[in-house]
């Protein structure tokens, strides 16, 4: 697939070109620098006895759910083991990781990450010793391609591929920012019409796609902001896919309850705290904390926020990632 193939390819269909050399060399990245920032607190040395995730977050006066991620990410790595809600160093990091060790490997991870990248979002994370909620961040285009790019990684295929929407009219896609699953659903189903409804200056960047897979007449863009914004009625259906953080719930299942016809249905894709114990989840749900998320909830919590909000028949199809998808039908008006 070439920069300028973007009609011939279906992204309701795993990409052409495996991304995983170099998705996997970033996860590789990820994980030096969680060690680094490991050292650099001199976590090993307080583990050589066990400690309770919490016990550690206050020796070493820091915030404790982000304490628990790495501690996690850490186990998973064969530098900690984990027995009952305890952690302690396994002879690994007691050879190399702690530094009266004459083995000691420390330089190896002496990193000075600059405050922008992984490393240094997670030591400011980790030192920040509260668990407020973080500000907006900036929404540029460039930053929603990029996570749009991970998005076809697999979630997008995964998304359209269990959401049958052959019977539907009209998709709105809440906060669609790159239109990535807009321009999956819209050449998956050709009679589907599709609704993008985000920021103005991020509805132009869905634009340029939309045009480039040549699915403009069937997909609408709406520039506006959905939580203070009218965002439209009588949808079939509405795609709300990693949007629905913190207080937002309350503000915005009411609105897609109204926006759904009778027995119309919500799409959610969010991540799940109950997913399956791997390093690669751990290590997502550290990121997650260091890059600005807070909030991580089961999959019967997910049940919970859309049922006390009018939501019923609710289907979840779990990942073996730390994303779910929830498919719930709007009852009456909210």
């Amino acid at each position: 697939m070439t920069a300028n193939s973007y009609d011939t390819h279906s992204l309701s269909l795993p990409l052409r070109v495996d991304p995983l050399p170099l998705s996997a060399l970033s996860l590789q990245r990820q994980l030096h620098e969680t060690v680094a920032v490991a050292v650099k607190l001199g976590l090993f040395k307080h583990l050589r006895t066990a400690r309770t995730a919490d016990d550690l977050a206050a020796e070493l006066a820091l915030e404790k759910v982000a304490t628990f991620y790495l501690l996690k990410v850490l186990t998973h790595l064969g530098c900690l083991a984990e027995k009952e809600d305890r952690f302690v160093n396994t002879p690994l990091a007691d050879a190399y990781l702690v530094d009266d060790s004459y083995l000691y490997l420390g330089h190896e991870f002496a990193l000075q990450p600059a405050a922008d990248s992984y490393g240094g979002q997670l030591a400011a994370r980790l030192q920040s010793r509260q668990a407020d909620k973080p500000p907006e961040p900036a929404w540029s285009q460039e930053r929603l391609r990029q996570i749009g790019v991970f998005g076809l990684m697999g979630a997008i295929q995964e998304t359209v591929g269990i959401c049958d929407l052959s019977g539907a009219g009209r998709l709105l896609d809440l906060g669609g920012g790159h239109g990535f699953y807009s321009i999956a659903f819209a050449q998956k189903y050709p009679g589907l019409r599709v609704t993008v409804f985000d920021l103005p200056h991020i509805a132009a960047l869905a634009g340029q796609f939309m045009r480039a897979f040549g699915v403009e007449r069937q997909v609408s863009l709406v520039g506006g902001n959905f939580l203070t914004d009218d965002i439209g009625d009588n949808y079939d259906a509405v795609l709300c896919a990693n949007v629905l953080h913190s207080d937002k719930r309350d503000v915005v299942l009411p609105k897609v309850r109204r926006a759904l016809r009778p027995g119309g249905r919500i799409i959610v894709r969010c991540r799940v705290a109950d997913c399956a114990d791997s390093l690669e989840n751990a290590a997502a749900k550290l990121r997650w904390q260091a890059c600005g998320g807070r909030e991580l909830y089961t999959v019967a919590e997910w049940r919970s926020f859309l049922s006390g909000h009018g939501f019923g028949d609710i289907v979840v199809t779990r990942f073996p990632d730390i994303y779910a998808i929830l498919v719930a039908v709007g009852r009456g008006e909210g």
